[in-house]
């Protein structure tokens, strides 16, 4: 007995949803808009079949999308030209549910929905990483900065993970825990690329005090909120191996 075969294929759905996205949609009901124009987007798929493809992406599938997505930048940028410096900007942002969902929660301006953590390239305002989250999650988890970190590196192509790289966040990231990985320059989860300290290393670390005087530790520059930290200077000897920065401040903006 021959085994059916879907109608819609899984990874043109996902297409779809995505395009759906950047549309301005933010439901599965929102391919309608994709579905009323098939001259343009084909034949799209219904709800309930989003609704199953969605069920059905699992950490495995995720993977493979990512990997996609980081394929497709690597080569969008070798066409188009990648920025000349890389900069990560990672913020916790709330997002209002009006109904019950799975996740949403409390959050601690006294609404309810969710607070995803992001990560989005400053110069090209993409997406890199994001973690979903409860809306009681708690704003300064290191564990979840490191882990969109990562996920944000993985997305980058090698030729962009260049000295000078910097990484900006509020005072959510300002944990000893998340400053020292970014410092340490471990490897990007997954990735199969290696930061290890005996290369180059692509990280020095500048914070911002919670005083109005700013300080910096390893001569790193200070970036303030809204504000490009300057290209770290030339160095040579040993100390040339530590280099991009990290930069915090209470008052940087949430996305």
């Amino acid at each position: 007995m021959r085994e059916r075969r879907s109608r819609h294929d899984p990874g043109r759905l996902v297409r779809d949803l995505a395009v759906s996205l950047a549309g301005g949609g933010d439901c599965l009901a929102d391919l309608a808009a994709l579905r009323d124009e098939p001259a343009l987007f084909g034949e799209v798929a219904s709800d309930a079949t989003a609704w199953r493809l969605v069920a059905a992406l699992d950490e495995g599938r995720l993977g493979a999308v990512r990997a996609a997505r980081a394929r497709a930048r690597r080569r969008v940028w070798a066409l188009a030209g990648r920025p000349g410096r890389v900069i990560l900007d990672i913020d916790a942002t709330l997002v209002t549910a009006h109904s019950e969902k799975e996740g949403a929660a409390g959050t601690y301006k006294g609404g309810f929905g969710f607070h995803p953590l992001l990560c989005y390239e400053a110069a090209t305002g993409e997406g890199l990483a994001g973690l979903l989250r409860p809306g009681n999650a708690g704003f300064n988890t290191a564990a979840e900065h490191i882990d969109v970190f990562e996920r944000a590196l993985a997305q980058l192509p090698e030729e962009a993970l260049t000295p000078g790289l910097l990484v900006r966040c509020d005072r959510g990231g300002a944990t000893h825990a998340f400053v020292d990985h970014v410092a340490a320059g471990r490897s990007a989860a997954g990735s199969g690329r290696s930061r290890a300290p005996s290369s180059p290393s692509r990280t020095r670390t500048a914070t911002a005090s919670r005083s109005s005087s700013p300080t910096s530790k390893e001569g790193g520059s200070l970036a303030s909120s809204g504000s490009t930290a300057p290209a770290p200077p030339a160095r040579t000897g040993s100390a040339a191996a530590k280099t991009p920065v990290f930069a915090t401040s209470p008052s940087t903006p949430s996305r």
